[in-house]
């Protein structure tokens, strides 16, 4: 390759900013992201729905323990009744 001062140098030319990062490209896209956000969704619900579930789950099981113990206190009394 040699340099004559009539050549012009040839760069590709970019843009500064990426096409992909722009918001055109992302709002065009957010249909893709539809389904994902969806499925996050319902994750989600899930997640809560499990914890909902569980927290009562430990209050009953609390409510039963101190039942259970009040029924063994009583039966403890009853036999050193006799």
């Amino acid at each position: 390759m040699t340099y004559s001062p009539q050549s012009a140098p040839k760069f590709e030319q970019k843009t500064l900013i990426s096409i992909n990062s722009s918001t055109s490209f992302r709002l065009a896209h957010t249909t893709l992201y539809q389904p994902v956000l969806e499925h996050i969704r319902t994750l989600e619900n899930h997640i809560q729905k499990v914890l909902s579930l569980s927290g009562q789950l430990i209050e009953k099981q609390t409510a039963v323990d101190v039942g259970s113990f009040e029924l063994h206190q009583l039966c403890r009394e009853d036999s050193y009744d006799e």
